[in-house]
């Protein structure tokens, strides 16, 4: 990390030499002078975190995250922090979010894989007493020497020189094809661990572990295929059901990287039927229906109707679901509508429609 301003550069190296309270006392009392500077908040945030201060942690590293939003750093600590309120759901879901920003991020990955070893409450409960969150964070590095740094100069134009240049081409090639994000790791030894809950309470799939075993791989071949609402299905069926712990832990990994879709691509799979009949097996699956609004009412920011389904000839009611959007849009109530949509059950009867996108259909 370059740091230019003169009082940033003493509070760091205070940081790496450990004296975390005089970095504190040194910065505090500027922050008005530095309201947009990242490497402020950042430098002040790890001070607070390592001086024991959770709450200005959390405060200064959420503000430099602010700032530069593509900054993985304090979501490091900021996910470590998490930890140490034993709130592990948010841990991984900022690992999730850094991996999304630098997908190579060794940090967050040791975190993740961490989690998913972890089979029970009393593992994860002593795992987060003794606080070892150290392979979870960035290190504070010095800075290099300038032999080092000249050694450094010299080998890299000694690789532009003489190494081949059409290899070099193939790799940075090979970086433009598409592709998912590799989760294979999530996957790996499934077979020698015990995927079924002893007592679970509350279960809706009663799975065997061959079952289990085989959802969590149809769902990763879903996710890989780019079929992200299939692959929600099958997450489903494993989070609603007699699965472990440590086997829903890896479902809810992957459920993070399942992506939104939108009208211009998406074709429904699901209908009304299958869904009322099972909400539970669609939760958070996407729907494209047609029908026609009822009830509208603006809210702030949004609006919330109960959504006729089928019926947009005014011929068939298939049923009526609420629904309701985070936006407002002017439509024509007297015309037939067609929704985009994602399933949240309310209950083993009933679920509503959170609307991301919807029009009016003239020809329906």
């Amino acid at each position: 990390m370059k740091i230019y301003n003169k009082t940033l550069k003493k509070a760091y190296k205070l940081l790496r030499a450990g004296q975390y309270g005089k970095v504190v006392s040194t910065l505090e009392p500027k922050v008005p002078l530095f309201l947009e500077n990242y490497q402020f908040y950042y430098i002040l945030g790890v001070a607070c975190l390592r001086n024991g201060d959770n709450g200005g942690a959390d405060t200064y590293l959420k503000r430099a995250v602010q700032v530069n939003r593509k900054a993985v750093e304090p979501r490091l600590f900021l996910a470590t922090l998490a930890l140490r309120k034993k709130d592990t759901t948010e841990a991984v879901r900022l690992w999730l979010g850094i991996l999304d920003i630098d997908s190579s991020c060794r940090e967050a990955k040791k975190g993740l894989d961490k989690i998913r070893k972890i089979s029970d409450s009393e593992a994860m409960d002593q795992f987060l007493l003794r606080s070892n969150f150290k392979p979870f964070l960035p290190k504070l590095r010095k800075p290099l020497p300038l032999w080092i740094l000249g050694l450094v100069l010299l080998a890299a134009l000694f690789f532009t020189v003489f190494v081949n240049r059409e290899a070099v081409g193939s790799l940075l090639d090979r970086q433009d094809l598409p592709s998912r994000e590799n989760l294979s790791y999530l996957f790996k030894d499934l077979k020698k661990e015990k995927l079924t809950e002893e007592n679970p309470l509350g279960f809706i799939f009663n799975l065997s572990e061959d079952q289990i075993l085989t959802s969590l791989k149809t769902a990763q071949t879903y996710f890989d295929d780019f079929n992200d609402n299939r692959a929600q299905s099958e997450i489903n069926r494993i989070l609603y059901s007699n699965a472990s712990e440590s086997a829903k832990q890896r479902a809810r990994i992957l459920e993070g990287y399942l992506k939104s879709p939108d009208m211009t691509s998406f074709t429904n799979i699901y209908e009304f039927k299958s869904v009322q009949e099972n909400p539970y097996l669609y939760n958070k699956c996407f729907v494209r229906w047609k029908g026609r609004m009822s009830n509208l009412e603006m809210k702030d920011p949004g609006m919330a109707f109960d959504f006729l389904v089928g019926y947009e000839t005014a011929q068939v009611l298939e049923g009526i679901v609420p629904s309701y959007t985070d936006f407002q849009v002017r439509l024509d109530s007297a015309l037939p509508l067609e929704v985009l949509g994602q399933i949240e059950v309310l209950d083993k009867n009933r679920f509503r429609i959170k609307v991301t996108s919807l029009r009016n259909i003239v020809d329906p």
